[in-house]
């Protein structure tokens, strides 16, 4: 069953992978979720893991994640390069600032279909 909504979730495989907001989560939902808890936002890290929960519904809402997930991208946004360089010890990745990138790039590009 493919489940998507237009604009928000869009119906991209080639083959191997699944390129939506669903599979971004299912592939990186622990690496997302290690770096949000790592700026340290007990807000934020909710949200994430919401999301993740939605996954498991009998019928996810396409919409609620891709909400969600808004709100996680602003927060990445939002992380300041000093914010980041306080907050690095609670990550236990190689680098706080690269994985910020990494995911806010990601989402920005999900989300905007």
């Amino acid at each position: 069953m493919t489940l998507h909504a237009p604009d928000l979730l869009p119906d991209h495989t080639d083959g191997n992978h699944d390129h939506t907001l669903f599979g971004h989560l299912r592939r990186h939902g622990n690496s997302l979720a290690a770096v949000i808890a790592a700026l340290g936002d007990p807000f934020d890290t909710h949200v994430v893991k919401l999301a993740r929960a939605e996954l498991d519904a009998p019928e996810p809402d396409a919409a609620a994640v891709a909400g969600r997930l808004k709100v996680v991208l602003e927060a990445l946004e939002c992380a300041s390069t000093g914010s980041l360089a306080a907050r690095a010890g609670h990550y236990d990745g190689a680098d706080l600032p690269a994985a910020v990138r990494w995911h806010g790039a990601r989402l920005t590009d999900l989300l905007r279909g």
